[in-house]
């Protein structure tokens, strides 16, 4: 399942604490291929608080399995995923999307 960390300032994670679900809904709706269909359920997400310098107000991290479907299209689903969220956020905050595409093993069963 995807992975979705945020690193960003004290600040702003107490901005996104509210909203992390519709966060983990918007990264799973477009990671969906033909045969994974994900919710905000399958969704792991973390809140980092960030002290480095950032190029994004809150930069999202995203890990997931590296299906063709997804390697395809992998940008345009990245700026998809920053728009929905900037639209989310009312367009305050800067938001930089990295998604990390690679091989993964899942340590339970789906069911």
């Amino acid at each position: 399942m995807p992975i979705l960390n945020i690193h960003t300032s004290e600040e702003n994670i107490l901005l996104l604490e509210p909203i992390i679900d519709n966060l983990a809904g918007i990264v799973a709706e477009s990671l969906c291929v033909s045969d994974i269909q994900l919710d905000s359920s399958h969704v792991s997400v973390r809140l980092i608080e960030c002290r480095g310098k950032t190029i994004g107000d809150i930069e999202l991290e995203i890990i997931a399995h590296a299906f063709l479907q997804r390697i395809e299209n992998k940008d345009q689903r990245a700026i998809d995923i920053r728009k929905k969220v900037e639209e989310l956020l009312l367009h305050t905050k800067q938001v930089r999307v990295w998604l990390l595409l690679c091989e993964m093993g899942y340590g339970y069963l789906r069911g």
